[in-house]
């Protein structure tokens, strides 16, 4: 099955129809925002997967605005790592990371003398010049006492990266830091905004229930089944427009055991045939959507990645979201 997405936006103060007409969309076309309640043209997604950035850490600036967010399981869901994973666990270290132009989620240390959620002597993040920097430095969360103003699980943030060395791969250490959200700049209350845009999600997640229905009529060796729904969770700021976008990932997965096939005797070293292997199959269906409001927090636009069928196996990592492991 292939996704297909449908762009609605909005200019500012239209308001939106209940439900995208995904009946008849416009033909596929090279097209581009005419004006409010103009159609985009669709996008074909032969899966969910590509709409999330595998391990894309462009080099960080010597300063760098962003959003940070906490991690793990939040009221807007599970965040989605740079793995593709969703981290829908309450024992997940729930810890800010950063993102900024559509980057997979940064690892952020802040410079500190002591306390914090992982404090670390020395630690060692790299230097866009070559060669390692050495800093003091913990993890903080929302309810981490620190010197950075850091108060709720989500901030528009300009931080001083690496004492103004900038950073690079998916680890770097806040040595100062501005809080922009709720300055006349950017009033917005980014928290709030992303927990009013999971409410929508969810809306759109009903209005596709009868196509969100997972198959597995076609693995009768499945035993043991278990039945889990998540919604992911990775918002970015991108700071050309001062827009926050956030994309959420909805996953029905039923996995469970199958048994593989013996191995072969071989007649020449006698040797018994391998015991049946269990290994673990997953059947599933997702959707998505991105959103994307103005630096007040005003809603402007809506896309939806219609539902896409994926099965996955449990060679290699556990990575719901591998290309590896899911086939559209």
């Amino acid at each position: 099955m292939r996704g297909t997405s449908i762009v609605v936006a909005f200019g500012l103060g239209c308001s939106a129809p209940a439900k995208p007409d995904v009946a008849t969309p416009p033909p596929p076309a090279t097209a581009q925002k005419t004006g409010p309640k103009s159609w985009f043209a669709p996008k074909e997604v032969t899966s969910i997967a590509q709409l999330i950035p595998f391990q894309r850490w462009p080099g960080v600036p010597a300063r760098a605005i962003g959003i940070v967010f906490v991690t793990g399981r939040q009221p807007w869901g599970g965040s989605i790592d740079h793995l593709r994973n969703v981290i829908d666990r309450s024992s997940y270290p729930q810890t800010y990371a950063f993102s900024a132009g559509r980057s997979s989620p940064h690892s952020v240390m802040w410079e500190a003398t002591s306390g914090g959620a992982l404090f670390m002597k020395d630690y060692s993040v790299c230097k866009p010049s070559g060669g390692e920097l050495r800093l003091d430095a913990t993890a903080y969360s929302e309810k981490s006492r620190n010197a950075y103003g850091l108060s709720r699980r989500a901030h528009i943030v300009e931080l001083e990266v690496n004492h103004g060395q900038g950073g690079c791969g998916g680890t770097f250490v806040a040595t100062a830091s501005k809080i922009l959200d709720g300055t006349p700049d950017i009033p917005m209350d980014p928290e709030a905004v992303i927990l009013e845009l999971r409410k929508r999600f969810d809306n759109v997640v009903a209005t596709y229930s009868d196509k969100l229905v997972v198959d597995t009529s076609g693995d009768t060796n499945l035993k043991n089944v278990k039945r889990t729904q998540t919604v992911g969770i990775l918002p970015t700021w991108i700071a050309t427009t001062r827009q926050l976008e956030v994309l959420f990932v909805y996953r029905d997965l039923a996995e469970g055991d199958t048994q593989a096939s013996r191995g072969r005797v071989d007649p020449f070293l006698l040797a018994r045939p391998a015991p049946p292997q269990t290994r673990q199959v997953g059947h599933g269906v997702a959707m998505a959507a991105r959103y994307t409001t103005d630096r007040t927090g005003r809603f402007l636009s809506e896309q939806i990645y219609l539902p896409s069928a994926f099965t996955e196996h449990d060679h290699g990592p556990r990575d719901w979201f591998n290309y590896a492991n899911e086939t559209p």
